[in-house]
């Protein structure tokens, strides 16, 4: 399911937000400090995906992420580095 949302998500962005998922833990063990005992609660946790800081390669449909800068590739670069190989 979780695979599912990713998926949806790169190929099918949502205009308004992102897509969260849903997972009910039925048996979550708490403290209730006011009338010193355990109780068992019902626990819900909200899944989303989330790369403020990478980058998803869609053209080979494997959905790498690689970080920002990664992927491109400038001929300056190659000068930068032997200008530091000489230092």
């Amino acid at each position: 399911m979780l695979r599912q949302n990713v998926c949806d998500n790169v190929l099918q962005p949502l205009e308004n937000g992102t897509r969260q998922t849903a997972v009910v833990k039925p048996y979550h063990i708490v403290r209730n400090a006011k009338q010193y005992i355990i109780e068992t609660v019902p626990q819900t946790e909200k899944y989303q995906m989330v790369l403020s800081k990478r980058v998803i390669d869609t053209v080979s449909q494997m959905f790498f992420t690689y970080l920002y800068g990664y992927l491109a590739w400038d001929p300056k670069d190659d000068e930068m580095l032997d200008m530091l190989d000489d230092l």
